[in-house]
């Protein structure tokens, strides 16, 4: 942990303290004292946007690798561990070991990254939080900043109990990460699942009351009322709380209009588009152009960047999406001449992940949709029963992304294999693949174009509630806390 303080110190609030009021106005807290820095409600704001500024954070010339480009990672590793995407089979680097499921191990950069990412964040929300009631401030601007802070600390424990334990419904009492609710450097063994779900429920339900509808500044990538209630809507879906997830969902869908087909087929890199309910802005000031998700993904880019053409779809997920279905227009035949003849695998190519039209502008970072809330919905109806009414909710979506599309006859199981295949075609790129493998209970399956594949015609690489689905604890964790225990 002390690692990890020096490490929210040096990285975390990156730039000097200036007098601008967006998402860049940070604080060197190598340079400030934490008492000035904490006496106001004002400058601590400063200090979470160093924390959202760190999470897009990929400055040229500082630990600029591939394994550690903030939230980026998180979201390309997930989709890199399904079943509908491929990586460029003739490299070498982290997307493929993520691909084939050579990272996981303690010593490897991604749990390694995943860890610390997570915990520099939650010791400078901590120390933030302590501070609170000395802090300077009107008691409704200080119950923000606590809000916020409170909400920050969720996601991160949430992002660490996906990423280093099982689903929490197989058992809620397996070890899943250490708890840390204050300012210490003692270190502690891994509490419950139960434990750290009831802390991520506690402290976004303490924003969603008493936080306002405003958000700090209008600003789509603070944490406000709105994302704290979609993060506990997907909280409740995990630890089955059907009935809560689905209430805060149809809130947020009914409040966010799904985007046209105009916004859709160039609305993944901007966070003014109708359904993003939260999305990080990004700038040159906090991200190499050439390490964002766009550059991973485009087949070329738009403007004079990289262009890695990292990621190709597999042909039986294509096959998902009727010719009438609006995605299906961001999906092509590889545009590069001979390429899917010699790597049969690079056949389709998706435009979904790309520049924004504005040369001078990065593309964003969109972490919540509100199509994700309108699939949670339908799949909470599901798991209580309640088809009809799953199947509307279901077609909701549908219809709008395909006039084409039918209303759902299925039930049970079946339905819930409909939803998930709907999550896989609404939500790829977004790095929902191997969660909801996890939280379905379902085997990873590749057959069709995928270079690495499962056994036979059934095609299932690992079977459901697979090891291989989460990481183990980092080796330096392991090494220096003596309190923890190891995964399998």
């Amino acid at each position: 942990m002390k690692k990890n303080i020096i490490t929210a110190v040096i990285l975390c609030l990156i730039t000097s303290l200036t007098g601008c009021d967006d998402f860049l106005d940070v604080v060197p807290r190598d340079k400030v004292s934490s008492d000035i820095v904490f006496n106001s409600d004002k400058s601590t704001g400063v200090v979470l946007n160093g924390v959202y500024d760190h999470m897009t954070y990929a400055a040229e010339g500082f630990f600029i690798y591939a394994p550690s480009l903030g939230i980026h990672n998180f979201i390309v590793s997930g989709d890199w561990m399904g079943q509908d995407v491929i990586p460029k089979s003739s490299i070498t680097q982290w997307q493929a070991d993520d691909y084939s499921f050579t990272s996981r191990g303690m010593e490897k950069d991604r749990p390694r990254f995943f860890w610390s990412y997570c915990y520099s964040h939650i010791n400078v929300l901590n120390d933030l939080l302590a501070r609170i009631p000395s802090m300077q401030g009107s008691p409704s601007a200080k119950k923000q900043i606590e809000g916020e802070a409170r909400g920050l600390r969720a996601y991160n424990y949430f992002l660490l109990t996906q990423w280093f334990q099982q689903t929490y419904l197989i058992d809620p009492q397996a070890p899943g990460v250490p708890l840390y609710l204050e300012s210490a450097i003692d270190p502690k063994p891994r509490a419950s699942m139960e434990e750290n779900f009831k802390a991520i429920i506690q402290d976004l339900q303490w924003a969603i009351q008493n936080m306002s509808e405003e958000r700090r500044g209008g600003s789509k990538y603070v944490i406000g009322k709105d994302v704290a209630k979609g993060l506990l809507a997907k909280a409740y879906l995990e630890v089955g709380q059907y009935a809560e997830a689905k209430a805060l969902a149809e809130e947020l869908a009914s409040k966010y209009p799904l985007m046209t087909e105009e916004e859709y087929k160039k609305g993944f890199s901007d966070v003014d588009v109708s359904e993003c309910i939260w999305g990080l802005p990004v700038s040159t000031k906090n991200m190499n152009a050439n390490y964002c998700l766009q550059t991973i993904w485009s087949h070329p880019r738009k403007h004079k960047r990289w262009s890695n053409n990292f990621v190709f779809l597999n042909d039986l997920f294509v096959e998902l999406f009727s010719e009438s279905d609006m995605r299906k227009g961001l999906i092509s035949l590889n545009p590069v001449a001979g390429d899917a003849e010699r790597y049969p695998e690079r056949k389709y190519v998706s435009s979904k992940i790309m520049d924004p039209d504005d040369a001078q502008k990065l593309p964003d970072v969109l972490l919540m949709r509100s199509s994700e809330m309108i699939l949670i919905q339908a799949e909470c109806a599901a798991r209580m029963n309640q088809s009809p009414e799953a199947q509307t909710i279901l077609f909701r979506l549908q219809k709008h992304r395909d006039p084409n599309a039918t209303v759902s006859t299925a039930t049970g199981e079946e339905l819930l294999d409909e939803i998930l295949v709907e999550r896989r075609k609404e939500l790829y790129g977004e790095g929902f693949a191997i969660g909801d493998i996890k939280r379905m209970r379902k085997p990873l399956i590749r057959k069709g174009l995928h270079t690495i594949k499962g056994i036979g015609t059934t095609g299932v690489l690992y079977p459901a509630d697979s090891h291989e689905f989460f990481l183990q604890i980092p080796q330096d964790e392991i090494q220096t806390n003596l309190e923890i225990i190891q995964n399998p």
